[in-house]
């Protein structure tokens, strides 16, 4: 039994990859037997542009609000400029804080 859900997912167009929609919208039917109903959830997003997949990240809160699933408020958390973050070895160029 799922517990908890955390999404964490890429911006593309503004909204979320159709294949998490997808999946929204399978696990929401048959109606009334809804695997996503009251489940808490948390969402991160991530983007190569500044602003960090927040279109994203608030297309799918609009979605969840409709599947019945509280979503955490904050703290919010965008990644922007994931390919920086990444090199060509797939090594993290994340500086240590």
């Amino acid at each position: 039994m799922i517990d908890a859900v955390l999404f964490v997912t890429p911006e593309y167009n503004r909204s979320v990859p159709a294949v998490l929609k997808n999946a929204l919208d399978i696990g929401s039917r048959p109606y009334g037997q809804s695997v996503w109903d009251k489940k808490p959830a948390a969402i991160v997003t991530a983007s190569p542009g500044g602003i960090s997949g927040f279109g994203a990240n608030h297309h799918l809160r609009q979605s969840l609000v409709c599947l019945n699933i509280p979503t955490l408020q904050q703290p919010e958390a965008y990644i922007g400029h994931v390919n920086s973050l990444i090199d060509e070895n797939e090594k993290s160029q994340m500086k240590e804080l």
